[in-house]
């Protein structure tokens, strides 16, 4: 099945003007119906597709797809943005807790720019306007260049929410110590 992202998440059946161009190919891997009568899939993904046509619209949308190939262009700046990448999503891994640490081995571990530039695209908390952005840029450098802006984005959010953290942690335990230095002050006298 394609898997396309639709422009309004307000619109419960979009159809073909509702949708973007670009998602991907993917393989039902498994379907749980839960106690609630919801039913979850388990979709594994593959390759990016296109839309070339709509060819039908009833009783569900049916389109003529085509891959959309990566342009992987070698060279220094390429290996370059890869280790920037790498070295930024290594860094924040170990501070935010949505992300699990053997993440950040696989990422470190990573020679291919195109799987390294999905994986981290698709763990990262970005809106979905922004990982659609990323899954439509077909040229591997510059997909990766804006992974590094977004991981320094995404760093100087932890420094600051760390900061804050401290500070939060440091009022209360002078709050702390000042209630506790008075209710000795009190027992003495």
């Amino acid at each position: 099945i394609a898997l396309i992202a639709g422009r309004d998440p307000e619109v419960e059946v979009p159809g073909p003007e509702q949708i973007h161009d670009v998602g991907v190919l993917g393989t039902v891997a498994r379907m749980v119906r839960l106690p609630d009568d919801t039913l979850r899939v388990l979709v594994q993904a593959s390759q990016r597709i296109r839309v070339k046509s709509w060819t039908r619209t009833e009783p569900y949308l049916v389109a003529e797809i085509e891959e959309a190939h990566d342009v992987v262009n070698e060279g220094p700046q390429l290996t370059a943005l890869m280790r920037n990448v790498q070295r930024d999503f290594g860094a924040i891994v170990g501070q935010v807790p949505y992300l699990p640490e053997e993440l950040s081995v696989m990422v470190a571990s990573m020679e291919d720019p195109v799987m390294l530039s999905h994986l981290v695209a698709g763990v990262m908390q970005l809106s979905t306007e922004d990982k659609q952005s990323l899954l439509e840029e077909l040229d591997v450098s510059k997909r990766l260049r804006r992974l590094s802006r977004d991981l320094a984005r995404e760093r100087e959010l932890v420094a600051l929410g760390t900061k804050i953290q401290s500070e939060v942690q440091s009022e209360l335990e002078q709050g702390q110590r000042e209630y506790f230095l008075r209710r000795q002050l009190k027992a003495i006298q």
